[in-house]
């Protein structure tokens, strides 16, 4: 009660207080952003301010600027340094998002030097958001003649070149875009995801195909746009998919010292929901994790509610639901492997607390996870979610199991997930689930840094240092690679999850598909994407 009366008090205007109080501006970019549409109509963002440091903060629209009364020198120096502070979230919130393509050394004198563009057609199950992907969307695989022996020379030379540029572009992109992440209020994740590359924006070949040198360079037009398709186009139990990940013993780690093998790895449980609209919230997305407490029984661990934006930008290529903000994608396409790694940086705005309804309330509480089956045919416990949605419209929701390995000999954690989609329920019959499988790289300490951001009131910035040490040290790079730049270590472990994915179909980690470089022969692409 006290503090909402002393907040109150702070709303207002000074009054006959004025003359006693020092006073400190701070001039405000109005051209650029208006102040309402970042701090509220009555600069209502600014309320902890105004309660935390006993001031009065208002508008002056002849100036553009904010006026701040305290009777403190302490607390005024404080309230401007904070509200400086709110410029480098604007910064943060307006960042280009950036797009790299890349385009991976050919560690072999035999690799084929031709690129053709091939059309992609998506597996029956893949989902296909309508206007995100299309029939012009092409993959690209390596094609024509090798180099003559002559030339190999000359090939390794050049090829040492393409590593060092990459990794030099790769480690620019991403020092870039950290250094603005400190201020940004809200969730942020990275993460590295595995999949095939379809361009949806790209240059015709002269040709039949483009040359690998033409290529690459077509990939550093900024017209070229593609999207990393995160499907790892699996039956839907994946049975084959988490045995071949049993066998990997030579490549993985369970994640819990405590776990014997592989194959005692138990699955970890998440969800999300895509919410419509509700009261004042516009449309929220919700995300729920479960940890098992005893066998066949679930608690929730993690309630997140984000706000979501239509954006066509933020929308996932497959499945059409909100992903985020990304301001970073760089992807690397592996052509020897027909794979393609992208390491990604998303944000999403969280939800105000005081913007959480009691309805939104019971909803969340309302989702239940339990067992409806000890264990299955491949040895993990089957489950069921449950929710009740009275007053809120489910848009749409995602479900995944999460298998987490250790990279062997390193803190890099390999992630197999199963999603299952369902769209949202057209004249009230439910759509049919989808699943797809999806892998991804991570350090759990990127998890720990960016927690932070969730937490930062109002003109703070995060307190971690936004460099490359920051998430890649050196002390990441596990055993063996003691004293090794730990960014450089990094590339290395994403390459061993490139090869062992190569490895897959065959089923066994110790044997390749034998498909050959580029896979087998399609439909050509017949014209230009966008």
């Amino acid at each position: 009660m006290a503090r909402e009366a002393s907040l109150q008090k702070f709303r207002q205007e000074a009054g006959d207080q004025e003359d006693t109080l020092l006073a400190g501006f701070f001039m405000w970019p109005a051209s650029e952003i208006r102040p309402d549409a970042m701090l509220g109509s009555n600069l209502e963002a600014l309320d902890p301010l105004r309660s935390q440091l006993r001031c009065f903060i208002g508008w002056e629209p002849d100036h553009s600027r904010l006026k701040i009364l305290s009777g403190h020198r302490d607390s005024l120096g404080k309230a401007i340094c904070r509200i400086r502070g709110t410029i480098g979230e604007v910064t943060a919130r307006r960042i280009r998002p950036q797009k790299l393509f890349l385009v991976e050394h050919l560690e072999s004198r035999t690799a084929r030097r031709e690129v053709e563009l091939v059309a992609w057609a998506a597996p029956p199950s893949q989902l296909l958001a309508a206007n995100l992907l299309t029939s012009a969307c092409v993959v690209p695989v390596l094609a024509g003649p090798a180099a003559e022996r002559r030339h190999h020379e000359a090939w390794d030379v050049l090829q040492a070149d393409v590593a060092l540029s990459n990794e030099g572009r790769l480690r620019s992109a991403m020092t870039g875009v950290l250094a603005n992440i400190p201020p940004y209020r809200g969730y942020v994740s990275a993460r590295v995801h595995f999949g095939v590359l379809c361009l949806t924006a790209y240059r015709k070949p002269t040709g039949s195909n483009h040359t690998l040198e033409d290529f690459t360079s077509m990939l550093g037009n900024a017209q070229t746009d593609g999207e990393l398709i995160k499907n790892l186009e699996y039956e839907e139990d994946g049975t084959s998919l988490i045995s071949f990940c049993r066998q990997a013993s030579d490549w993985l780690d369970p994640v819990d010292a405590m776990t014997r093998s592989l194959a005692d790895v138990e699955p970890h449980y998440s969800a999300s929901f895509h919410l419509a609209p509700f009261g004042n919230s516009g449309s929220m997305r919700l995300d729920v994790a479960f940890v098992e407490a005893s066998p066949g029984s679930f608690d929730m661990s993690l309630q997140r509610w984000l706000r979501t934006e239509d954006s066509a930008l933020a929308r996932d290529p497959l499945t059409g639901q909100w992903r985020g903000r990304m301001p970073l994608a760089a992807c690397v396409m592996d052509l020897q492997r027909r794979t393609a790694w992208q390491f990604e940086i998303v944000t999403g705005n969280r939800m105000e607390e005081g913007r959480i309804t009691p309805v939104m309330r019971d909803f969340a509480d309302s989702i239940r996870l339990r067992a409806v089956a000890t264990k299955g045919d491949d040895g993990t416990t089957k489950t069921s979610m449950s929710f009740s949605a009275d007053e809120l419209r489910v848009e749409g929701r995602a479900e995944r199991t999460h298998y987490r390995y250790l990279l062997k000999n390193s803190t890099y954690l390999l992630e197999i997930t199963r999603n299952r989609h369902f769209p949202a329920a057209k004249a009230g019959v439910s759509m049919k689930a989808q699943t797809t499988w999806e892998a991804s790289l991570y350090n759990m300490e990127w998890d720990t840094t960016f927690q932070e951001q969730l937490t930062l009131r109002i003109g703070e910035a995060g307190s971690w240092k936004p460099d490359l040490d920051t998430f890649f040290p050196s002390s990441a790079a596990g055993e063996g690679r003691e004293g090794r730049d730990g960014f450089s270590a990094f590339l290395e472990q994403v390459r061993v999850v490139v090869e062992l994915l190569a490895r897959r179909k065959s089923g066994k980690p110790d044997v390749l598909d034998g498909q050959g470089e580029g896979g087998p022969r399609k439909e050509k692409g017949n014209g230009e994407g966008k």
